[in-house]
């Protein structure tokens, strides 16, 4: 971790230099990729370490502590994407041209180009890479209520065994062939979950927040085109996904009623779709 941040803190030195030459793009490019490979390895570790036991608080702390190392890198580097978008295009084509080791990068600069749009200067992007931290908040708050906080109930169904409902024990366990004991876990592993819905619907808004906060910042239309468009997926998809889904809803009740009639039960509920 403290080699990882020494690095990060180093990665300063190539400001100035990347319209200079091929090589010193290309350099930047791999000690950049070099970083975030270390990064990668270490919140693998950090998280599946603090998803071990939830209640642990020094797991936890140290998952933070790499999220914020993550943070800390991407504001440090926050510089080179708004430098390479200030280049001139034939600039950056002779680099290609001159240095076979950009090639791999080939793709990664077409897309830099294409989010050009919404991509801001040097200090707006730091600030963004900052508020980074505050993203990743509603989800890290979520797990630590719904893994650690949440209150074990206990249900007897009917084989006479004492089920200690959490979130894993309920997923094991909604799909019990009597449909009575079903509706038992479903009913109390729910009745404790709604009892922070107030808490869920915070997070709820903070993440809405955070989305606009980008949405705005970003120049984008929407939230939805925020989300997409990084990924170069056209909204248009999506509108049509969801557009032939509704289209074929049909089949999607015929399978309910196939379902219906295999269960052998008169009325399909909510807790017959995980048997």
């Amino acid at each position: 971790k403290n080699r990882v941040d020494e690095k990060i803190q180093s990665i300063s030195k190539f400001k100035g230099t990347l319209a200079e030459s091929a090589t010193n793009l290309l350099v930047c490019f791999q000690f950049r990729d070099e970083i975030g490979k270390e990064l990668r390895r270490l919140s693998s570790y950090s998280w599946n370490k603090s998803r071990q036991d939830t209640r642990d608080s020094k797991c936890r702390a140290m998952d933070q502590e790499i999220n914020q190392l993550f943070t800390k890198f991407n504001a440090s580097a926050s510089f080179i994407e708004p430098k390479i978008m200030a280049m001139d295009e034939a600039t950056i084509q002779k680099f290609f041209e001159a240095e076979p080791g950009l090639k791999p990068y080939t793709f990664y600069l077409k897309d830099l180009l294409r989010r050009k749009k919404h991509t801001l200067s040097e200090g707006e992007e730091k600030v963004i890479a900052e508020a980074g931290r505050m993203s990743l908040a509603p989800s890290s708050i979520y797990n630590v209520l719904v893994n650690s906080d949440f209150v074990n109930t206990e249900v007897t169904i009917s084989t006479g065994e004492t089920i200690k409902l959490n979130r894993t024990s309920f997923w094991r366990n909604r799909g019990l062939a009597d449909k009575k004991d079903r509706e038992l876990v479903y009913r109390a592993f729910y009745k404790e979950l709604n009892k922070h819905r107030n808490t869920f619907g915070a997070l709820a808004n903070a993440k809405v927040n955070m989305d606009l906060f980008n949405t705005q910042a970003r120049g984008y239309s929407d939230c939805l085109e925020m989300i997409l468009g990084p990924n170069n997926i056209p909204v248009a998809i999506l509108h049509n996904l969801i557009s032939n889904a509704n289209k074929n809803l049909d089949k999607f009740h015929r399978y309910l009623s196939i379902r219906k009639r295999l269960l052998g039960v008169d009325t399909l509920n909510y807790t017959d779709l995980s048997v």
